[in-house]
């Protein structure tokens, strides 16, 4: 607890109580001078925050007045270094990740069948949605890619399984890098367990250090998305476009990997 704040800030610093110690006790003060110092800092790092976040893509049809009364005590702003990460794959998130400053990337780790996989999860999820529906050319070219992965399954043969996973928990892709106001973490690119959300990728920061800000998933869900149409629409927009441009990624990085295993194995794949 402290008191004699109100003093502090008024012109006249005249206390407006009077305190009795009840019990021995220790204190720790402050001059005007200092207190007034760091309530302005705080105060000055509060708005740059709020204005952050009405700049942030789905958040924008926010107003500031919102977001300060509403919202801002559910975001919590975090640092990270070099190679720290701010998710791990297989691991629990459930929390919306908004990047703030630096650099990060995505990676997923796993053999070639976690791929194939992932892809063929993210087209069960979003094949049939009416908000997040893919377009019909990543829809054939997954298509494409599992009539591929038959193909490559007769022409390996019984070293398919040998030869597909080797060194499978070795095996670290780079997708992409992100930078300030990249947002990641939603449910839909996600594996949900219970109550919990599982990441399918890793972050990690590659800058020699960076900012970004934790908003629980739940909260997200609860109070901005299903309350406010334009959040939702601009989410819905946000997470469509993430989807295709992780798929699209995964396939490049999936038919890089399938030629080199043929290659090493002296085949040719037509």
């Amino acid at each position: 607890d402290m008191f004699g704040d109100t003093a502090l800030g008024s012109s006249t610093s005249k206390r407006t109580a009077t305190i009795i110690a009840a019990t021995d006790c220790h204190f720790a003060s402050l001059n005007k001078e200092i207190y007034n110092y760091i309530k302005f800092s705080n105060d000055k790092n509060r708005r740059n925050n709020i204005n952050y976040i009405c700049r942030t893509r789905i958040f924008k049809s926010l107003k500031y007045k919102t977001i300060e009364e509403k919202y801002i005590n559910y975001f919590a702003f975090k640092n990270c270094i070099k190679d720290e990460d701010l998710v791990k794959y297989g691991e629990i998130n459930n929390n919306i990740i908004i990047i703030k400053s630096g650099k990060f990337e995505i990676n997923i780790k796993g053999g070639i069948n976690n791929i194939f996989d992932l892809i063929n999860e993210y087209k069960k999820n979003f094949f049939q949605s009416k908000e997040f529906g893919l377009s019909e050319n990543l829809i054939r070219k997954i298509v494409k890619l599992n009539a591929n992965r038959n193909k490559i399954q007769k022409l390996l043969g019984t070293n398919y399984t040998k030869n597909i996973d080797e060194n499978i928990n070795d095996n670290i892709y780079k997708l992409f890098l992100i930078n300030s106001s990249s947002i990641f973490g939603f449910r839909e690119n996600e594996k949900r367990q219970k109550d919990n959300y599982i990441s399918f990728f890793e972050i990690k920061c590659t800058s020699s250090e960076g900012e970004y800000i934790l908003l629980d998933k739940k909260i997200f869900y609860r109070q901005m998305f299903s309350t406010d149409f334009k959040v939702k629409e601009e989410t819905r927009i946000y997470i469509k476009e993430f989807t295709e441009k992780t798929i699209n990624r995964l396939v490049h990085v999936l038919y890089s990997k399938i030629y080199f295993l043929l290659s090493k194995n002296n085949l040719r794949f037509l």
